[in-house]
């Protein structure tokens, strides 16, 4: 007997949910390759913007204190959100101190609230269930909420080693689970065979009760260290001052979809693919950039955040001047800057950069 898990996408006026079912069932295991996979629905991967995700837990204590990570429910799910932490270059999980009384099934009130519960949200589990993990995201995949329902139906309990029928072993049960709220899916639902945590099916015997080597690779795939970064935003850079046209641009060793977003505004698409063999990456073309005319936004300071696939990577705060104008037009003029870096240099009004450029030297 092992334990499987299977995933539903749906549409809804709050935005894409994912619905993952862990329930009991009989599997064949193949060779192993390496490959994880991301959660998704409609095309589009889920993930947590700021790397982060605070758990409520609310499934409380048992009527006898548990041996292995207790004495309370709240506590074996706390160690299996630390395993996690202890894993991830980046992600990071939180517990809400104090709890929040609420339920999983209240999927309006923010929070990521994990609880037994006899059914889902009014849908019966059915005998062999295990655990659901609902997820609401918006339309570019980052996630809103994340509920955890444990099936009150079960016999529960928590110990390492072997995995017995019965009572199950919450806490790695908890692992996977919380692997699909940072946005892992099972690799081998997807053509994979791969040891992993978040693999659907669980050997009843086998000692599996971590993450594996898949399973870190994909956390860390997803919230990629930035101490030691794959990818750099060069323009603009921080604490520097923009005006008129001019490019936003840097490099990505590999890349998905790059997206960039000033302050709160909408995301704007950077082309990647250009050549950059001055990067650190062993491949040329890496260059990312797009022309962007900082006339549109207002003067000041402002904060740019560079995406691939939705997660930042990169992000820089700067200040624009302008002339008032989002494309001054009709404006003519050639200036001399006297003894700069040892010569007179003339410089022009350019009406399609809408900044001034260098033409001539004295």
């Amino acid at each position: 007997m092992v334990s499987h898990s299977r995933t539903f996408a749906l549409h809804t006026k709050r935005g894409l949910i994912l619905l993952t079912i862990l329930f009991s069932s009989y599997a064949l295991f193949l060779p192993e390759v390496q490959a994880f996979v991301r959660l998704a629905a409609g095309g589009v991967s889920f993930f947590w913007s700021n790397a982060q995700a605070t758990m409520n837990l609310q499934l409380g204590c048992p009527s006898q204190p548990l041996a292995n990570w207790g004495p309370c429910w709240d506590d074996a799910a706390a160690d299996a959100l630390a395993v996690w932490n202890s894993v991830a270059a980046r992600f990071r999980f939180f517990v809400s101190s104090p709890s929040v009384t609420t339920s999983p099934c209240a999927h309006s009130d923010g929070l990521n609230t994990a609880a037994f519960q006899s059914t889902i949200c009014g849908m019966a589990f059915g005998g062999s269930t295990l655990a659901i993990t609902l997820s609401f995201a918006n339309s570019t995949g980052a996630l809103r909420e994340s509920d955890v329902l444990f099936n009150a139906g079960q016999q529960w309990s928590t110990y390492s080693g072997p995995l017995l029928l019965s009572p199950v072993d919450l806490h790695r049960v908890a692992i996977h689970e919380f692997g699909h709220v940072l946005g892992l899916d099972h690799p081998d639902q997807h053509g994979q065979t791969v040891t992993a945590i978040m693999n659907s099916a669980f050997h009843v015997g086998d000692g599996l009760d971590s993450p594996q080597a898949d399973d870190i690779a994909g956390v860390n795939t997803i919230y990629p260290s930035l101490t030691s970064p794959t990818g750099v935003l060069e323009n603009p850079p921080p604490g520097s001052f923009v005006s008129g046209i001019s490019i936003i641009s840097g490099w990505k060793c590999t890349a998905g979809t790059l997206t960039f977003t000033i302050d709160n505004g909408p995301p704007g698409t950077l082309v990647y693919g250009s050549s950059r063999g001055d990067t650190p990456c062993g491949n040329i073309n890496n260059g990312f950039v797009t022309l962007w005319n900082w006339n549109i936004i207002s003067a000041g300071q402002h904060t740019i955040r560079v995406f691939d696939n939705g997660v930042q990577f990169a992000q820089a705060t700067f200040i624009v001047t302008t002339l008032g104008q989002q494309f001054l037009t009709g404006a003519s003029g050639a200036y001399v800057l006297p003894n700069f870096a040892g010569r007179n240099v003339i410089v022009q009004w350019q009406e399609s950069l809408q900044n001034f450029v260098i033409v001539g030297t004295q």
